[in-house]
């Protein structure tokens, strides 16, 4: 197999993984939001971040449906035979994922000053760069 194909292979392989990823844990966060008892997180740490998104739970929804969705579709953006054979679904394929990122990053700002998840230090700006210990 010539050096190029097993470059794309890789490639491929890990952004399904990726992908697989992503929507493993949106559907873990909607099986908590609906079934607490069953699929909460047994830890302290994980517990509370459960419980954070359940207190917003339709913010919550309204972050993580689209996130799966953009998830499962933009892979298939670059695939070449749906995009020299198929131009139609291609077109609204890249209309979902406009749509979807839209929603996506409106709900992710929303989230970011209703939900205090992450402390306080989660929530100013340039944390990462804070040397102060809050």
């Amino acid at each position: 197999m010539p050096r190029r194909q097993r470059a794309v292979r890789y490639i491929w392989i890990a952004v399904s993984v990726l992908a697989a990823i992503g929507v493993a844990a949106a559907t873990r966060r909607v099986l908590v939001l609906y079934q607490p008892g069953i699929f909460e997180g047994k830890y302290p740490p994980a517990a509370a971040l459960d419980m954070g998104f359940a207190k917003h739970a339709g913010l919550t929804l309204v972050h993580i449906v689209p996130g799966a969705l953009f998830f499962l579709l933009a892979p298939l953006q670059f695939v070449p035979s749906i995009r020299a054979k198929h131009l139609r679904l291609h077109r609204w394929l890249g209309r979902i994922l406009v749509v979807s990122g839209l929603v996506i990053g409106v709900s992710s700002l929303v989230m970011s000053f209703t939900m205090n998840i992450g402390g306080v230090k989660r929530r100013l700006p340039y944390s990462g760069f804070c040397s102060c210990s809050v």
